[in-house]
């Protein structure tokens, strides 16, 4: 509830003609990279048109691998079959990252030199798309580098939903967005009349917008085995969000296969499993870093607070220039401490009052 922005984004995705019923389907598909170990283990879905498909796992289990073997992206699968449907026009967020030059202007990085752009059949003065944004007009000739985190994040989604499409794959979107902004992301997806596919680890969100999940297991459905650390992953599909994954995923193992434990698709490990784990408690210098963790995180705040307004002031960019690219690394770098805080004071917390 803390973290709130000043006004509201105005999001619209640009649409194209309609796919065909099936988008993709995926039978025993397995994959791995050359030298490697198995990573992906006869993958079996199959993606129509209208689904939203959530993916999620722990870091590094292959997650972007298994959307870029889906869209054909410079992977093929080592054994099974991928179909792609017809007349299928992908917009893939993680392609467009790149796309954001830090010389451009924000202008330029919309709309590519354009002064109008198309959305939803309208055609939208650049200054106007912008603002829906929150970048105010005088702000169109600010160059990419000065953009903090957030501010990248927008005008990433601003690109991005102004390209036509009928699949939108977003890759972790809810990255540096605040709490209104995601609202009204959740709402403009749920709107969107193509098909989705979202990798995150997001739980509110991925509850807000999927209707499906694809999760990264050691669990075995077909034969009840269970994988060990260097077996690869089965790519397991559930009806709903992340809390119906929650309610319907294996329960962990109640022994250890040799000396291997076993990971379940939110990172969790799961070895020997005692029945009940004591609760670690705070040392004297947790207890003083979790009291000294409001004032750090009220400092932060209101440092974000004073760099967004100074950086949002034209006038910066006209006197102060030079400063301009420094102050937006200092943002970028108190926000990520801020988001740090947050996780350090909840984890203490938990541990102190749960």
């Amino acid at each position: 509830a803390r973290r709130t922005p000043s006004g509201a984004v105005s999001l619209s995705i640009q649409e194209s003609a309609r796919s065909g019923n099936l988008v993709l389907r995926a039978h025993g598909v397995s994959f791995a990279y050359p030298g490697a170990g198995p990573l992906i283990r006869r993958l079996e879905t199959d993606i129509v048109r209208g689904d939203r498909v959530g993916i999620l796992g722990p870091n590094g289990c292959g997650k972007t691998t298994l959307v870029r073997l889906l869209l054909g992206d410079g992977l093929a699968p080592d054994s099974g079959d991928i179909r792609r449907g017809a007349n299928l026009e992908v917009v893939y967020s993680d392609q467009l990252r790149g796309l954001l030059r830090p010389d451009d202007t924000l202008a330029e990085a919309v709309a590519e030199g354009r002064e109008y752009v198309m959305v939803d059949g309208v055609r939208r003065h650049i200054l106007g798309y912008l603002g829906d944004f929150l970048f105010a007009p005088e702000r169109a000739g600010q160059k990419v580098s000065s953009l903090s985190g957030g501010e990248r994040s927008r005008l990433l989604m601003a690109r991005l939903f102004a390209q036509p499409s009928n699949v939108l794959v977003l890759d972790e979107p809810t990255n540096d967005l605040d709490l209104d902004t995601l609202d009204l992301l959740a709402e403009k997806i749920d709107a969107y009349g193509g098909t989705v596919i979202v990798v995150s680890h997001d739980r509110a969100f991925l509850d807000d917008v999927v209707t499906s999940t694809l999760a990264f297991e050691k669990f075995v459905p077909e034969t009840g085995a269970w994988l060990g650390p260097d077996e690869g992953w089965s790519v397991n599909e559930y009806p709903g969000g992340y809390s119906d994954w929650a309610a319907r995923r294996p329960s962990p193992k109640s022994e250890v296969r040799g000396s291997k434990s076993e990971v379940l698709a939110d990172g969790v490990s799961q070895g020997a499993v005692p029945s009940a784990p004591a609760k670690k408690r705070l040392s004297y210098n947790e207890k003083r870093e979790l009291e000294m963790l409001p004032a750090r995180i009220d400092e932060l705040e209101a440092e974000i607070a004073s760099l967004n307004a100074t950086l949002a002031d034209p006038e910066t960019f006209r006197t102060r220039a030079n400063e301009a690219a420094g102050m937006a690394e200092r943002l970028a770098a108190a926000e990520a401490e801020l988001s740090a805080a947050y996780d350090r004071w909840g984890e203490l917390d938990a541990r102190t009052n749960g």
